[in-house]
Formats: C-alpha cells, sequence, structure tokens
C-alpha cells in the first residue's frame, strides 16, 4: 500500500511539471501572437530571443508550479501517514488488550482484576474517540458519519463482553461464547477502521 502511495505521490509531481511546462508554452503562443514587436530571426548565431524567452518562461513556470503544489502534497501527505499511523498504534494496543484480559478472564482472576481491566478499555475509548474526532476537525468525515458511529458502537460492544464476561463458577461454553464474540466484534472494528484509512489517504 505504501508504495502504491509513494507512486502516486511522485506522479503527482511529473503531472505539475508537464502542466507547468504547458502553461508556459500556451503563454508564449499568446505572447507571440499579440506582441507588436518585431524582433528580426536572422541574427548572428541564429539564435531567436523569443524562444530563449519561451525556454525561461517554461522552466520558471513549472519549477514554481512544483515547488508551491509539490510543498502542500508534502505537508497533506504527511498529516494523512500521522493520522493513519494514529489508528494503526489503536490498533496494536487494542489487540494487546483484549489479548491479556481474555488471559485474566480465563485464569480465574476477572473479578481481582476487573477495575483494572476496566480501565484498559476506558483508555482504548478515549483513544479511539481522539483518532475519530481528529477526522472530523479535519472535514475527513462528518461527526455523525455512520462509520464513525459504527466503530463507537463496536468498541462499546467488545468492552461489554470483556467486562461483562460471566465468573469461571458459571458453565464454561457461556464464557468462551461471549470471549468469542469479543474476538469478532474486534476483526469488525478492524475492518471499519481500515475503511476509514482509506478514507484518509482519498482525501
Amino acid at each position: 500500500m505504501l508504495k502504491i502511495i509513494k507512486s502516486c505521490f511522485k506522479t503527482s509531481h511529473i503531472i505539475i511539471f508537464l502542466i507547468g511546462m504547458l502553461s508556459g508554452g500556451y503563454l508564449i503562443i499568446i505572447i507571440k501572437k499579440h506582441s507588436h514587436f518585431n524582433i528580426e530571426n536572422n541574427i548572428s548565431i541564429g539564435i531567436n530571443p523569443i524562444e530563449i524567452f519561451s525556454i525561461i518562461m517554461n522552466i520558471f513556470i513549472a519549477y514554481y508550479l512544483t515547488v508551491v503544489f509539490g510543498k502542500k502534497n508534502d505537508i497533506d501527505k504527511s498529516e494523512r501517514d500521522i493520522l493513519i499511523q494514529f489508528f494503526e498504534d489503536f490498533r496494536k494496543d487494542k489487540d494487546l488488550i483484549i489479548a491479556e484480559s481474555i488471559d485474566v478472564i480465563l485464569s480465574g482472576n476477572q473479578n481481582t482484576n476487573l477495575n483494572f481491566i476496566t480501565s484498559q478499555f476506558k483508555y482504548l475509548r478515549q483513544k479511539l474517540n481522539m483518532n475519530l474526532n481528529l477526522l472530523v476537525d479535519r472535514k475527513i468525515i462528518l461527526n455523525n458519519d455512520v462509520s464513525k458511529q459504527n466503530a463507537e458502537a463496536k468498541m462499546r460492544d467488545i468492552w461489554q463482553k470483556i467486562t461483562y464476561t460471566p465468573t469461571l463458577g458459571q458453565q464454561n461454553y457461556i464464557i468462551e461464547n461471549e470471549l468469542s464474540n469479543a474476538r469478532r466484534f474486534s476483526t469488525e472494528l478492524d475492518k471499519l477502521l481500515f475503511e476509514l484509512i482509506i478514507r484518509i489517504n482519498n482525501k
């Protein structure tokens, strides 16, 4: 994915440069057409001043467009990379906390460690909300966007399945079913995050 993004980024620079060259050429055609100056073309060294001016203008315009728009592209790309990294960091934290919480539950220590598990998932929800709000602030998604609402709801579902899982004193299949649902919701959340990352790249 990163290779494709880098390739597209390089292509955009080439396109900007070509647009600059074409713009310069078009400008010179207009100058030639409407200019009232009559410059002799039979200079002793055989160089047409208008052609020299045309080359200089082409280079200048192409350079200007490349620098100005290229710099903006650099800033936009850097911001997109940071946002994507935030979501990737969240995903890693989520998977780790879910795995650790399941280990605690299966070891029979859920009751003694419930506060710790709850605080971990509270941290995850806050981190997810921060990432989603960053997308809203940058107008990548709306505050009432369905993807945002679904991601928040899926995170709540995971939290509930983990923190409200029955203790080992109850039937094991109930525990296994609840934990299985938590894993499934986690996978579904990953899919939602992937769709948001695509929207970040398309911005």
